[in-house]
Formats: structure tokens, sequence, C-alpha cells
């Protein structure tokens, strides 16, 4: 019935009552249907059986290359819901789907059993590692997420997803997957460090970071800062978690900061994470003054203030330098706040205008 989606769900509904014994009408309705509706109906109706039907597994799992393959498309996600209602009896199916011949199947299995977690069987984890090398990227994400699924259990395949960061398409599967994975895969993390793909250095001294908070990785962490705008953001976000510890990345934070060419939501990062690093960054942070986003510039307003008289002589030498009229009057409104505690900066701007520092003795 192509027009009748009630009668389609009570005829369904019905076999489904009847029990597992129903579950050959259903195959039936899947192998001869036409229309999306009732496949879909009936695919799912297979998965309300649930694990009493797990001997169909392998006939759902061929499905995923008899249709067009766009992962989140209904059937696909109709026909991984089923499976995963199977519960463990679905386990050799899937498993054996990884070495298909069809790349579709392939990632379809390896998208069900990263719905399953840590109860994958560890008899998956070579076949999920050999598939972080497969030709497909739907394969490999695939891969990847089912392998961050199993958490700690998956640590024999870190090495692989070590590789993986190489991977333009799904570098970011990896990076979450090993974190997920956790300290047991330390060891080939600490590997990648000095790998010779600067790729895959600067996501091994972020997960450095994200899994034991060491910042031994900054080296690399702060290459990521001159990659791809994902890459790039992926280091600033990790930059970001670090506060005080990122000072050694100033430098290369402000410069970002400065470059026009990047992204907004880049430059409020790194905004962000100056912030976060305090004094220390003051003129690093300066620089955002005389950004085109008002977000970057609230955010560098409001920590130049906080830092009070200690960011003098950073907003000094910024209006000494800029040629920017109206940053140069954002930073003298600083300064003029900061000059109600009159002693402290009394100090501080004679001590610039000894330096000879332009303009130091107007303030």
């Amino acid at each position: 019935y192509r027009d009748n989606d009630k009668l389609i769900s009570l005829t369904t509904d019905a076999l489904v009552n009847i029990g597992p014994e129903a579950v050959g009408q259903l195959i039936a309705i899947v192998d001869q249907c036409r229309w999306t509706s009732t496949l879909l109906t009936a695919v799912e109706a297979i998965g309300r059986l649930g694990p009493e039907v797990a001997e169909v597994a392998p006939y759902l799992v061929q499905r995923f290359d008899k249709y067009t393959w766009t992962e989140g498309s209904n059937i696909v996600l109709r026909l991984s819901a089923s499976l995963y209602s199977m519960g463990s009896g679905a386990f050799p199916a899937l498993i054996e789907g990884l070495v298909d011949d069809s790349w579709e199947v392939r990632a379809g299995c390896a998208s069900v059993l990263a719905r399953f977690g840590s109860q994958v069987p560890s008899s998956a984890i070579p076949a999920l590692a050999e598939l972080t090398l497969d030709t497909s990227d739907d394969c490999r994400a695939a891969a990847a997420r089912a392998l961050g699924s199993m958490g700690s259990t998956a640590a024999p395949a870190a090495s692989a997803l070590v590789e993986l960061l190489s991977d333009d398409d799904t570098w970011s599967e990896a990076l979450r997957a090993l974190e997920a994975i956790g300290s047991p895969a330390i060891g080939p993390i600490r590997t990648g460090i000095s790998h010779d793909d600067v790729r895959v250095r600067c996501a091994c001294g972020q997960l450095l970071w994200m899994i034991e908070e060491n910042p031994e990785g900054m080296p690399q962490t702060k290459e990521g800062l001159t990659l791809d705008r994902e890459r790039r953001l992926s280091a600033l976000s990790v930059l970001a978690s670090m506060g005080p510890a990122a000072a050694s990345a100033k430098s290369e934070l402000r410069d970002v900061l400065a470059n026009p060419r990047v992204w907004e939501e880049e430059r409020m990062l790194a905004a962000e994470t100056l912030e976060s690093i305090g004094e220390p960054a003051a003129r690093e942070l300066a620089v955002g003054l005389a950004d085109d986003s008002n977000d970057v510039r609230r955010v560098a307003e409001r920590s130049l203030r906080r830092m009070g008289a200690s960011a003098l002589p950073a907003l000094v030498e910024f209006m000494a330098l800029s040629d920017d009229s109206w940053a140069i009057e954002k930073a003298g409104a600083i300064i003029d706040e900061i000059k109600k505690d009159e002693r402290t900066a009394a100090v501080i701007l004679t001590q610039l205008a000894t330096k000879g520092i332009p303009d130091a003795d107007d303030h």
C-alpha cells in the first residue's frame, strides 16, 4: 500500500505481535517492496523482534550494500537501529561485515558496532584497526568511532589511530578515539610526538594534555597553529583549556590574533586563551584592541582592565606603535580607568617615560 501509512503500520504491528516466526514475511516485504515508507517500516519491524531474530542479522548487514549509502540517511539509520536491537547476537555478522567486499557494508557494520561501545568483543579490534587504512573515508571514520566507543579496551589499535591523525578527512575522529582510549594509548602517542608528519605531531602534542594534562607536547601543539583551519581550531581549543600553562605559546597566539585572514572564531579563541594566561600575555592581548570583531575587542578590553596597573606597559607600547586611531582611543580609555589607582600608575608611567617610549610622559 503505497499511500496508506496507517494500514502499513497496522500490518507490520500485526506481524510483530505474531512474533519471531513472522520474520520471514517481514523479510519478504523488504525484498519485494518498491516504496520507501513501507521498506523503512518493515526494517524497523524486524528490529522490534529483537534478539530472538538475531539469525537474520547477516541479511540486514547485506542490505547496506543494496541501497544508496549515505551515513545518516533514513534507511541506514533504520538498518543500524534494527541490528543494534538484536544485541550481542548480531556481533558475528557485524564483525564479518568489516571485511566485506562492499565498502557500504564495511562502513555500516563499523557504525553499528560504534553504538555498542564497550560491549563490542575484543575480537573486532584487528578488523577495525585494519579498517582505518580503508580507501573509503566513511569506513575509516566509522572504524575510528567504533574503536573510540570501546574505550581503553581498544588500546591495541592505538598505533593505527595515531597514523590516522595524518588523514585530512578523518583525523578528528582518530583524535577523539585516542582521547577516549586514554592512558593506555599514551605509549603510541608519545611515539607520535616525533612523527615525520607535522599533522601527527601536533595532534599527539594535544593528546598529551587532553589525557594527562602534560604540557610536554607544547612545541608540537603550537605547530598546529600553522596548519589548516580545523587543525588550528583544535590546537587553539586545547591551548584555551591550559590556562596559564599556555604562556609559552603567547607569541604564536598573538600571530593568530593579528592575522585578519583567519576566521573570527579562531581569533576569538586566541584572545580568550591570552586572557586565561593573564598578565604575562598583556602585550600580546593588546593586539586585539584593533580587531575588526566586536567580540574579540570585548575580550581584549575586559582582560586588560582586569589586569590593572600591570597592563599599563603593554597599553602604552601599543598606543606608541599603533596607527589605528580608534584602537588607540580604546587603549587610552582603559588607561584612564586604570589610573584611578594614581600612585601605582604614576610609578609605572614614569618608568616607561624614562625608557624613551613615545608619548608615555603625556599619559
